[in-house]
């Protein structure tokens, strides 16, 4: 093992050294095999040695912080210790971001991410000036870069938040996969007053009107005036419902469904005898956990009058004319929302109506979390606001 020294490497080390004929290092001396090496051009790097000639390096000096330096030379040295050496790396092996992304990290995230393909889309969207850079050239400054840009022009910063998430993500891979040494996002932090977690639910006026148009729109469809209906599900005609949307709105904002868990669902998941109820199965679910949903008078009416205008029971519950999944309602949606005169409304917020009315019916939070899939009840405490008088009873204990 190298010689021992008796400096302890501080940023007025880093700053202080200076170049010399010939190539040298500064050693820790608290952390042993941590290192600064200073080339006769001037460059500084940190390095990590576990042994003789046994060395891998960490980042240039003026990249990346002494501190984050020094915490991956300690992870690195405590994975030599326990004979996880890290792999060389042949610079013309590294891959560019699009090559890790297209070679490899998208065929994982196809088997093991519910949306694997539209992930690997966002990041080649959010970052296309990385895409032709090898990923160890990447630095914490040019992501930094990168924020800042993103933010001046507009771009929210819960967004440029998720961006960040999801490319981070796939440099862990990276480094799990021994492509990259570390990852360069680790030391980005997110951007502040980044919470969009908005409560949108519908006031009484706007649901009446949102119902009063569903009914409009299906005596337009029988009427033959309407160009809302979806051309694969209108041969429904004469059921009690018209086509599939409004059976379907009716479930979701009596349940809470996503519309992922929604369109998914098949009629062996439904129970409609005496304790009616949903199950999502956890193959469809968000947070990958079975929830079971009680159905209401008005979900259980919807889904058994739908169900009656069904020949396909054992299918999705509601399907395109061939049995395949209803992938999207957008078309009909927004005409919908249009006649209801609803403002800022998304198919989504639905999900929140639910939870808002459960909430401000005096429904306990926790129980909210277990109707809508919460993993954590961090997500359910954005509708505790809609319950005052909760928090104003409890107060009012301390009167006793």
């Amino acid at each position: 093992m190298p010689k021992l020294s008796n400096t302890r490497i501080t940023d007025k080390t880093v700053k202080n050294a200076k170049p010399r004929e010939k190539t040298y290092d500064i050693r820790d001396a608290v952390l042993r095999g941590f290192m600064l090496k200073v080339q006769p051009s001037g460059s500084k790097a940190f390095y990590a040695e576990w042994g003789r000639g046994k060395r891998s390096r960490i980042g240039d000096a003026a990249l990346i912080t002494l501190e984050r330096a020094r915490t991956i030379a300690e992870q690195r040295l405590a994975a030599a210790k326990r004979g996880e050496v890290p792999r060389p790396q042949i610079r013309n092996q590294i891959p560019t971001l699009k090559a890790f992304l297209d070679s490899k990290y998208e065929a994982w995230a196809l088997t093991h991410q519910k949306a694997g393909a539209a992930n690997v889309q966002r990041i080649k969207g959010a970052f296309p000036e990385f895409m032709n850079n090898r990923i160890d050239q990447f630095t914490a400054w040019s992501f930094e870069q990168w924020k800042n840009k993103r933010k001046s022009n507009g771009i929210k910063p819960a967004t440029i938040n998720r961006d960040l998430t999801m490319l981070r993500a796939a440099l862990n891979k990276a480094v799990e996969w021994s492509e990259l040494q570390s990852n360069p996002l680790a030391s980005v932090k997110q951007l502040k007053n980044a919470d969009d977690k908005r409560v949108r639910y519908l006031s009484n006026e706007e649901e009446k009107r949102l119902m009063d148009a569903l009914k409009n729109r299906e005596i337009d469809i029988r009427q033959g005036t309407s160009s809302s209906a979806n051309k694969f599900v209108s041969t429904y005609k004469k059921g009690a419902y018209a086509d599939h949307l409004r059976p379907m709105l009716l479930v979701a904002i009596n349940t809470g469904l996503r519309f992922g868990e929604l369109s998914s669902m098949h009629w062996t998941h439904i129970s409609l005898t005496d304790a009616p109820l949903v199950t999502v199965q956890a193959a469809y679910a968000k947070t990958g956990n079975t929830r079971h949903i009680p159905l209401n008078k008005v979900a259980r009416a919807a889904l058994q009058t739908w169900k009656a205008q069904q020949t396909d029971t054992n299918g999705y519950v509601f399907a395109t004319q061939s049995g395949a999944r209803i992938k999207s309602v957008r078309k009909g949606w927004k005409a919908i929302l249009s006649a209801a005169r609803i403002k800022d409304f998304r198919w989504h917020d639905l999900r929140h109506h639910f939870a808002s009315k459960l909430v401000m019916a005096g429904v306990d939070l926790n129980t909210v979390r277990e109707l809508l899939g919460h993993s954590s009840l961090d997500m359910t405490l954005r509708y505790a606001h809609l319950a005052p008088e909760h928090k104003a009873a409890a107060v009012a204990q301390l009167d006793k």
